[in-house]
């Protein structure tokens, strides 16, 4: 499975990008919100594993994406989709760019196209999300994508060395 945007690829992640997913996880600035990461080498091609082994499942609802420029298949970053089960069809949708990719948009155009695939595929008409009080570019992101806040959790978890406010998200 597979769809595209104005320049993004998004498709499923294959064991040729487990080198590109390591090394992306791995450098110093590119998770510093994320819970997960950096990832070895063993845990990127598990995680692609993981990720080929949730395409197979009936219904499938957690769908984990590679994103890569058209025409190239070096992957700049990662976006998800979790349906929820129920009557309003949601889903809670994230993303992650290579940081030698950022500031270029890229973010907001998978993130749109993610929504966009699941309205027309799974008709999906929710979506929800999370974000780390402190990542500004990913609440921009979110701004330009129509999603609006509707709270927050205080400390909830502890990420790297910090207990993070997560500020909640919706659209739809």
């Amino acid at each position: 499975m597979e769809f595209k945007t104005k320049r993004l690829q998004i498709r499923e992640l294959n064991p040729k990008d487990a080198m590109d997913l390591h090394r992306f996880s791995s450098l110093p600035n590119a998770l510093p919100y994320e819970a997960w990461g950096p990832f070895s080498l063993e845990e990127a091609q598990a995680y692609i594993a993981n990720a080929s082994a949730e395409a197979e499942k009936t219904p499938r609802i957690n769908f984990l994406f590679g994103i890569s420029k058209q025409k190239s298949p070096v992957l700049v970053g990662l976006c998800s989709l979790e349906v929820a089960d129920g009557k309003q069809r949601g889903a809670k949708i994230g993303y992650s760019i290579h940081p030698n990719h950022r500031k270029r948009g890229l973010a907001s155009e998978a993130a749109l196209g993610l929504i966009d695939f699941a309205k027309s595929n799974l008709k999906v008409r929710h979506f929800y999300t999370s974000c780390d009080s402190e990542n500004k570019p990913s609440l921009r992101v979110l701004e330009k994508c129509g999603f609006t806040e509707i709270g927050m959790n205080a400390e909830l978890e502890q990420v790297k060395g910090r207990f993070r406010d997560m500020l909640l998200f919706e659209m739809g």
